[in-house]
């Protein structure tokens, strides 16, 4: 699969990828956009909060179950636990 960042905001902590070949266009979606944006709670935590935005047409409807955030879900469990594991606390 190929992606094209499309949007960086390092203030708002957001990014912005559109998926230009691969699973999903070979599934036969017109569009499919994905944001991750990172929402600070305090200093030790905070919320990812991922937003897939999608066009496909009413003929392939029943493919709406494989969009999910399942894999981004998994990648940040694993980062965050690889960062508290390895990064010594604050003073």
């Amino acid at each position: 699969m190929k992606e094209m960042i499309t949007k960086v905001d390092n203030k708002k902590h957001v990014k912005e990828t559109e998926t230009i070949e691969g699973r999903f266009m070979a599934l036969g979606f017109g569009r499919y956009i994905t944001q991750y944006k990172i929402i600070e709670k305090n200093s030790t935590s905070s919320i990812k909060r991922s937003t897939i935005e999608y066009e496909l047409g009413d003929k392939l409807a029943n493919l709406t179950s494989v969009v999910n955030t399942e894999l981004v879900e998994t990648l940040v469990e694993t980062v965050g636990k690889y960062l508290t594991e390895k990064t010594p606390p604050p003073y």
